[in-house]
C-alpha cells in the first residue's frame, strides 16, 4: 500500500517496503526489485495459484483513470510473439489511493539484464585490455532492434530503454 509524503514532502508516493501488501487482489509482494522512472517492479506471488511460483509484477503510474485505461487496451491488444520481446501473462488495472496504475505480470528474471551481462562480464573483459567481439556487439544490438522493430509494427513504443531493461 502507498502512503502519502506530508505536503511540503514531496508530491512521489513512498513504498512500505516492510509490510506485505497484496497488490491488484491476488499478488502477494515479495520485495521491491526496482524502481524507475516509468515503473516499479515488485518480486510478486501469485496467490490465486499453487506452487508459490515468484514472478514480476511491473507497476506503471498513470496521471488518470483515461490514461490508464488507453495504456491498458494498447497493450491488451497487442500480441507480442516474438522471440526478442518478453512474453507477459497478465495486464490488470489496479487503483489504490486513488492513483491509478497499469500493471503488467511478467516472469521474473534475476541477473539476466544486459546491465547484469555488462557488468560482470564486459568490465572483467576491460581489465584484462580486451574488448567485447564486434561480433557480440552486433548481436546484441540485431536482437534489439529485432524486438523493437516488432514492438513497433504492434503500435507500441517502448519509452524506457536502457541496459537494466533489456533481458
Amino acid at each position: 500500500t502507498f502512503i502519502r509524503p506530508a505536503p511540503f514532502k514531496s508530491t512521489e508516493p513512498t513504498i512500505n517496503t516492510n509490510k506485505p501488501t497484496i497488490l491488484g487482489k491476488r499478488y502477494k509482494k515479495v520485495k521491491l526489485i526496482a524502481k524507475g522512472g516509468e515503473a516499479t517492479v515488485f518480486e510478486v506471488i501469485d496467490t490465486k495459484k499453487s506452487g508459490n511460483k515468484s514472478v514480476a509484477l511491473k507497476r506503471f503510474i498513470c496521471e488518470d483513470f483515461d490514461a490508464a485505461n488507453r495504456n491498458l487496451a494498447e497493450i491488451s491488444s497487442s500480441k507480442f510473439n516474438h522471440r526478442n520481446v518478453l512474453q507477459y501473462e497478465r495486464v490488470f488495472l489496479d487503483i489504490d489511493n486513488e492513483e491509478f496504475a497499469l500493471c503488467v505480470i511478467m516472469p521474473l528474471f534475476t541477473e539476466r539484464s544486459l546491465r547484469h551481462y555488462m557488468d560482470k562480464y564486459a568490465r572483467k573483459y576491460k581489465k584484462k585490455g580486451k574488448r567485447l567481439s564486434v561480433t557480440t556487439v552486433l548481436d546484441f544490438i540485431c536482437q534489439i532492434a529485432s524486438g523493437l522493430a516488432h514492438m513497433h509494427s504492434c503500435g507500441v513504443t517502448h519509452r524506457d530503454i536502457k541496459p537494466s531493461n533489456i533481458l
